[in-house]
């Protein structure tokens, strides 16, 4: 399935999304914080999934996380115990994957990925995630619903390499990974994105498409997929090459009308898609 981003209709209401989901031909959204209430997921996910009902669009995957790396460890075990409630309710309610982070690491500079996440993470700090991860997995074995950690810009998980020593340290099926070409163009310590698909052959579970050029010293996302300084064909090769047949989802996080970018995105990474199949 090719999914649409909710995000990419960030400043929008739900129905947007959902509506154009079905125009322009997607196979479903990931639902993003800005479109549900995460401080009560039940109802906010409830709420979401009736709406989506309405407009016969599917939610397979639901942005979502709690912070696994706090100092403090009782605030650690009450993350985990939502992070539980969270896989419970998506096995209620329908959705198979929850795409999120284990929580933000950054210094003195939010804005300086080179100088946060994996950067400047210690041991400790993989301990810590693997621990809460390797305690939720087992509620996601036993609801079937599935983890990805998404490559993201300060946090631990913001390289393929970083995300692979905690994806080994859990040791689940159940706990996977999500590169995102986009969040590692704008992160030093990040492998350039074919190189990360081959680091993490057999452990992606799901895979975000964006793209983005780097104009001066400021990384501007508003580029659609075809117009950015990523290549996607040679990215959507290497993701058929190592083996990957799973879901995609397409996520504009650039300025301006979000329509055009939605609109031209899914007919793009179809074409791609079939002509990487093609001559495979």
């Amino acid at each position: 399935m090719i999914l649409m981003h909710s995000y990419t209709y960030r400043t929008y209401p739900l129905k947007m999304a959902l509506r154009k989901s079905i125009e322009y031909g997607y196979d479903g959204i990931e639902l993003q914080g800005v479109h549900y209430d995460t401080r009560n997921f039940a109802s906010g996910l409830e709420s979401a999934i009736s709406l989506a009902k309405r407009y016969n669009v599917t939610i397979p995957v639901v942005s979502f996380g709690t912070n696994l790396i706090a100092d403090d460890a009782n605030e650690r075990k009450k993350n985990i115990e939502t992070w539980k409630e969270a896989v419970h309710f998506c096995r209620k309610y329908g959705v198979k994957r929850i795409n999120g982070g284990v929580g933000s690491l950054v210094g003195d500079d939010p804005h300086n990925y080179g100088a946060n996440g994996s950067a400047i993470a210690k041991e400790r700090h993989y301990e810590m995630a693997a621990e809460g991860l390797c305690e939720i997995a087992k509620i996601c074995e036993a609801e079937e619903v599935k983890i990805t950690l998404e490559i993201h810009m300060n946090t631990i998980h913001d390289s393929a390499l970083s995300t692979l020593k905690l994806l080994n340290m859990v040791d689940s099926p159940f706990v996977l990974a999500n590169p995102d070409p986009g969040n590692m163009y704008a992160t030093p310590q990040a492998e350039e994105a074919t190189e990360a698909i081959k680091i993490l052959k057999g452990k992606i579970g799901y895979f975000h498409f964006k793209n983005c050029r780097k104009i001066g010293e400021i990384y501007d996302y508003s580029w659609p997929l075809a117009n950015g300084a990523l290549d996607n064909y040679k990215i959507v090769k290497v993701l058929y090459e190592t083996g990957y047949g799973g879901d995609m989802c397409i996520e504009y996080c650039g300025l301006g009308d979000p329509g055009i970018a939605a609109k031209e995105d899914i007919i793009y990474l179809r074409k791609l898609i079939a002509d990487v199949l093609k001559v495979s």
